[in-house]
């Protein structure tokens, strides 16, 4: 944008880059409910995905600990 633009827009900065894409969709509301929640059922499949890989971690970790006190007992760590 140019100076004389700037000027000729009362030098008001707040326009928009007319390349820019817009920031989100308007929908109307029951296809506007549907995407939210299928992005809620999305974040809470993966949220079930995370619990399970910390309860993994966490058995591996239980599973690993007898071992890991032992050589700490004989001084191998």
């Amino acid at each position: 944008m140019s100076a004389v633009e700037i000027a000729a827009n009362g030098f008001n900065l707040d326009r928009k880059k007319p390349s820019a894409k817009d920031d989100f969709e308007h929908l109307p509301p029951e296809p506007l409910a549907d995407d939210i929640l299928q992005k809620e059922l999305r974040v809470a499949e993966t949220m079930r995905e995370i619990k399970e890989i910390q309860t993994q971690i966490s058995a591996i970790r239980h599973a690993m600990l007898p071992a890991i006190l032992d050589r700490a007992i004989r001084g191998e760590m």
